[in-house]
């Protein structure tokens, strides 16, 4: 696996069902690492054209919510920036929604 896979708080797993490969990423909400590492396996996974979605634990209201109150380069984002937005950042980047 990719250097940044094989990292604590990174589980890597093979879907018996539709057989996709799936990487979780432990995180600590708003945590500045977290943040960081949400974002460096999603970017790598981009790179390696590994990448076909992200999946973020949040209710759909609330991140909307999130989405609209602090959208990316705002500076309430800069204040107040995550792992979920961060993760979804890189995958849009990536094309990927």
């Amino acid at each position: 696996p990719s250097g940044c896979l094989a990292e604590r708080q990174v589980l890597q797993f093979r879907e018996r069902q539709s057989g996709k490969n799936v990487v979780l990423v432990g995180t600590m909400h708003y945590n500045p690492v977290s943040i960081k590492k949400a974002e460096n396996v999603v970017k790598k996974l981009g790179e390696e054209n590994s990448l076909s979605s992200v999946v973020i634990e949040m209710c759909d209201k609330r991140w909307k919510s999130m989405e609209s109150k602090q959208p990316r380069y705002s500076p309430r984002r800069k204040l107040l920036d995550n792992e979920m937005q961060g993760a979804a950042d890189v995958a849009r980047d990536n094309n990927v929604e």
